[in-house]
């Protein structure tokens, strides 16, 4: 089996064309987070895919100068090979989440060794960030793939699944497109999901010009925590 087995390309096709998980498809998975309350004209910007030699510092950086704060879903096996960026992260006052331990579908994934490798990166990231372990337990699953048993699952072991709702293919297309796709889709309580590492534009530049322009619309930016706090 591989991620085709799971749609992941028709996913991203779909997406192209409207950066947005259908309101529907996110009613069947009530344990995931999607997004946060209607009712505050707050937003949140997560990177998933971290930490990146490349981008990481490069993220902190416009952050800091925007003074935004965003969630950063970590991958255990890169927090152990740099775990000065992860600590960087969270010293800059930034919410860090969990992508597992390997880049890999969780679906795919023996449960027992999910389990290990989930614990093994929190267990981890809490380490290096000097912060307890029961709040490192936002999780976004790798691909976005993820099964109503398996989010139970996560729950019944002490996690939060996380995915959210706006999700652009930033590295497939133009910068132009990715940051008019923001603007369009950004709503009270959203929850946009961009990366690291990848190709395409830079997502600093993206980051840099859709968080002045947010902004000037009267939103905040909070961390999934936060979002989720009533």
């Amino acid at each position: 089996m591989n991620v085709e087995d799971f749609s992941y390309k028709e996913l991203i096709r779909a997406l192209q064309e409207v950066p947005a998980i259908p309101v529907l498809l996110q009613r069947q998975f009530p344990q995931i987070f999607w997004e946060g309350s209607a009712a505050r004209q707050e937003i949140a910007l997560t990177f998933d895919d971290g930490p990146d030699r490349r981008d990481t510092l490069a993220l902190l950086e416009v952050l800091a100068r925007e003074r935004v704060t965003a969630t950063f879903c970590h991958v255990g096996e890169r927090v152990a090979a740099n775990p000065g960026l992860t600590a960087t992260v969270a010293a800059a006052g930034h919410q860090v989440g969990l992508h597992g331990y390997r880049h890999q579908p969780f679906v795919l994934l023996p449960p027992e060794l999910l389990h290990t490798q989930l614990d093994r990166t929190r267990d981890l990231v809490a380490r290096v960030t000097n912060r307890p372990a029961e709040a490192v337990v936002d999780v976004r699953p790798p691909y976005g793939a993820i099964t109503p048993a398996l989010a139970d699952t996560l729950v019944r072991w002490g996690y939060r699944p996380l995915i959210g709702g706006i999700v652009p293919v930033h590295w497939l297309q133009p910068r132009e497109q990715t940051v008019a796709q923001i603007l369009q889709y950004a709503h009270p309580g959203g929850v946009i999901v961009l990366h690291e590492t990848l190709g395409g534009p830079p997502i600093t530049r993206i980051v840099a010009e859709i968080i002045p322009r947010l902004a000037a619309q009267g939103y905040s930016f909070v961390t999934v925590a936060q979002m989720r706090q009533p």
